[in-house]
Parts: structure tokens; sequence; C-alpha cells
């Protein structure tokens, strides 16, 4: 991919509720640009979930909704895992979402950023898990 330096920027934060008992839950992503945020939202539920599949599954979801290539600042509280996804019990999803911004033609860099903030941005849009948990495949 040519990058001549004046792509857009974006930020996504990812962030999660989940319950480990009844392995459902949901995930908050928020992508901000240039002062506009977008929130989106949605469930999970299934055996193997886990808060830091929610976490990635928000990236992934807010990642499709990219229309051109860009600059990602990826905003999580917690490490994604993308130098260890060969080793991850994640690297299932890690795959897909290094994919999906290979397709959108983003280049990208990871920040670990306070639980506070990731809330901060994604709040105003949580739902209850209830009503969101849907079976990923």
């Amino acid at each position: 991919m040519f990058y001549d330096g004046f792509m857009k920027h974006v930020t996504i934060y990812s962030d999660c509720r989940f319950n480990y008992t009844t392995r459902e839950g949901g995930y908050f992503a928020a992508l901000e640009y240039n002062g506009n945020v977008k929130r989106i939202s949605g469930g999970i539920a299934g055996r193997k979930e886990t808060g830091n599949r929610a976490i990635l599954y928000g990236l992934i979801e807010a990642v499709k909704l990219l229309k051109e290539p860009c600059e990602l600042t990826i905003s999580t509280c917690t490490p994604v895992g993308f130098k260890k996804r060969d080793e991850s019990v994640n690297g299932d999803l890690i795959a897909i979402l290094l994919n999906a911004m290979d397709e959108k033609g983003c280049v990208f860099t990871e920040k670990l950023v306070s639980k506070e903030e990731v809330r901060r941005i994604t709040l105003s849009h949580r739902v209850s898990r209830k009503k969101t948990a849907q079976v990923f495949p």
C-alpha cells in the first residue's frame, strides 16, 4: 500500500462488559475522528468467549465501518496481543482484525490507555448485555 503521510487519523476505543459465569457480555467501541465520535455495541455469548475477546470483537466491528484507508490508533486498557498473536488463545480474532485493517488499507499503532479514558468515550452508548447477546461463530 502506498502511504504518503496524509492519511486521516482515527482512534478506535474498545471496552467490554463480560460475565464469566454466564459467558455472556458485550463490547463497546467508539471511533473518533476530527472531534466526531461514532459509538457501536454488540453482544457476545459462548463457551469460549472472554472479556478480551469481546474487546477484539469491538475493534473488528469498528474497523469494518471505515470507509477509506487511514492511520489508526487502537486504544484499549488491556494489550490486544498483536506481538504474540501466534501464541495467543485469541489468535483467531487477532488475525481477523489484522486482515480487516489490511483490507481497508490502514496502518495502526496500539496505545494502552486508562480504563477510565476508554469508558469515558464509550460510556454514553452502553446497553444491557441481555438485550444484545448473540453467539459469534
